[in-house]
């Protein structure tokens, strides 16, 4: 029925003046060009990233065009193999082989109605991106949404199976939320269109190990030195600090910064440092340690920080200090240093590697190694008794002969580690790369870059950037990247004396999908020619 009524359409347009022909000809173009209208193309859905192939059909040697949008891509001269390119940025990535167009590094800029001149062919493709905002690594009871943009179709319903075991979830819409999160939404969410299927992961952190994020510590210092009070985050997440304070109960006349996020300084400290309680003033990533000076016994109590995040979350860190008495010691220990040249080895480790330290003792020596003058572990070289300190790096740290060894480090194992039966010195900075919102971001959206140097937050870093390691203007260990695009995904990396630290970005989805005002007027010949024939 469809060809006869395009043979009544090709007599009558033969019976026409030579003028009337010449305008019926356009006309018949358009109709044409709107077969993608009337259901005479196929219709396609790739991921972004990869790569898409069409093919023409047209005979060997012919000359071939392909167009998007009726936009020329590319074109070649089947007898001289010569071939012209259109303008834009799907044009300057494409090539043919043959009759075959082959797009890569699909992007949702590239959707649309791929048509081959020669045989008329016509793909209508829709790149679809998967994403997470605010990302994919989330803490608990947190909100979150999944999108699965299909570029292009913005109304078309999608399935979507959930962890674990792909289960089916109720929801058909490209952006699902899901509210207050739990490890029982952690794993692979999947996204079905048509025939393609496409996931993405994610991870819940439980910050402190308990439902509440509740982290307890419990410290001991000497009365007269300083001890710093840890609240930090573990592990990276996507969740940007909104707020948060520190309080003491029992110290009331002591003041203890809030935490506060603002346009212009971004997350920091609000409040002054005392002769009894310093802080970063800097802008924080994430530790919000706080350090009690020259520690008295009326200081012994409890010590709360909570911090809240945006889409939901809250950490609490409490910390419960004990203040010993200050017992004359008759060793006098070695003198930690307190810059990089007095130290032996200066040392730059990523958060959650290991670190291993040697202490270059004889055998069979007692061994005792010590953090900022406060003991770790101690090993009796003939009987093999250990004794160990108190804090969060002396839990963890163990010896093998004269050897201490740190495992899972975190920023608050930073610091001058010594043994004192050789006097050997290192001095420690735990260092953690990571991006604010996250990893996986959408175009046109802006990006924080940390490289956070515990102990040293105002030394200058190297940053390189992709692709191929481009060196980077920027020497914070902050940097900030406006309305990223795809030229901005990839490896960067931060150098630190020599130590180098990545973090991958990932730029998925863009804005709205733009329609071509010419094609509505198309559609508007087409219905006003076919109710003309019709009558």
């Amino acid at each position: 029925m469809r060809r006869s009524l395009k043979m009544k359409h090709v007599n009558r347009i033969q019976n026409l003046h030579p003028n009337e022909v010449s305008t019926c000809k356009m006309l018949f173009l358009l109709i044409l060009a709107l077969s993608v209208s009337s259901g005479v193309c196929d219709e396609l859905y790739k991921e972004a990233g990869k790569e898409v192939s069409l093919q023409c059909g047209a005979p060997q040697n012919s000359d071939i065009e392909w167009r998007l949008n009726s936009i020329l891509l590319i074109g070649i001269l089947g007898k001289t193999g010569l071939s012209r390119k259109g303008s834009g940025h799907t044009a300057d990535k494409v090539n043919l082989y043959g009759d075959t167009l082959k797009v890569p590094s699909l992007e949702p800029r590239d959707s649309g109605v791929y048509s081959c001149t020669q045989s008329g062919k016509q793909y209508m493709l829709h790149v679809v991106s998967v994403f997470v905002k605010p990302g994919p690594v989330l803490i608990q009871s947190s909100d979150v949404e999944l999108h699965c943009n299909i570029e292009g179709d913005p109304n078309t319903e999608v399935e979507w199976l959930r962890p674990p075991n792909d289960q089916r979830y109720d929801a058909k819409n490209q952006k699902i939320n899901l509210k207050s999160v739990t490890s029982s939404d952690e794993g692979k969410w999947t996204c079905k269109v048509k025939d393609l299927k496409l996931s993405v992961t994610l991870t819940v952190v439980d910050l402190f190990g308990s439902p509440a994020n509740h982290q307890i510590n419990n410290v001991s210092a000497t009365e007269g030195d300083n001890i710093e009070l840890p609240c930090f985050l573990p592990h990276p997440v996507s969740q940007l600090v909104l707020g948060g304070k520190w309080k003491a109960d029992h110290l009331p006349t002591v003041s203890f910064p809030t935490l506060k996020n603002t346009a212009g300084k971004g997350l920091h400290c609000d409040g002054v440092n005392s002769s009894e309680v310093k802080y970063n003033i800097e802008t924080l990533g994430s530790n919000f340690n706080v350090t009690l000076i020259k520690v008295q016994s009326s200081f012994a109590g409890k010590f709360v920080c909570e911090v809240e995040f945006e889409h939901g979350g809250k950490l609490t860190a409490v910390t419960n200090l004990v203040v010993l008495a200050k017992i004359p010691d008759k060793t006098e220990p070695h003198a930690p240093c307190v810059s990089s040249g007095e130290c032996e080895v200066l040392l730059y480790q990523e958060v959650g590697k290991e670190v291993s330290l040697d202490c270059g003792a004889p055998p069979n020596s007692d061994i005792e190694w010590r953090l900022n003058n406060n003991l770790i572990i101690s090993n009796n070289g003939k009987s093999g008794t250990r004794c160990k300190g108190s804090g969060p790096t002396a839990e963890k740290a163990n010896i093998y002969g004269d050897t201490l060894k740190v495992p899972r480090l975190e920023p608050r194992d930073s610091g001058v580690y010594s043994c004192i039966q050789s006097g050997k010195q290192y001095m420690l900075h735990v260092v953690s790369v990571f991006v604010k919102p996250g990893p996986v971001l959408v175009q046109s959206s802006d990006a924080e870059l940390y490289c956070n140097i515990d102990g040293k937050p105002n030394t200058e870093v190297e940053w390189l950037r992709p692709p191929n390691d481009q060196r980077y203007d920027a020497k914070h260990q902050v940097i900030h990247l406006k309305s990223v695009t795809s030229n901005d995904g990839g490896k960067w990396t931060c150098v630190v004396n020599d130590f180098k630290f990545n973090v991958t970005l990932t730029v998925v989805g863009g804005g709205p999908h733009s329609f071509d005002p010419n094609l509505i007027l198309y559609k508007i010949v087409f219905i006003t020619i076919i109710f003309q024939i019709s009558y």
